[in-house]
């Protein structure tokens, strides 16, 4: 599990993480998923530009 806080994914706003069953269950019955599911795309979509964005000045660099 050491390694799993590397993973870029672990760091995204709106993942939603339990501790163990309980929790879950709790999340699972009071979560808005469709809110929840609106901000994750948001999320993405912003990591996508910052991506894109950050791509685009890499090449730039190479090609001058």
């Amino acid at each position: 599990m050491y390694w799993l806080q590397f993973s870029d994914f672990y760091d995204w706003h709106y993942i939603q993480y339990f501790d163990d069953f309980a929790d879950l269950e709790k999340k699972l019955l009071n979560t808005d998923f469709v809110t929840v599911s609106k901000l994750l795309r948001q999320e993405n979509d912003i990591r996508r530009y910052k991506m894109l964005e950050q791509w685009c000045n890499i090449i730039m660099q190479i090609s001058n």
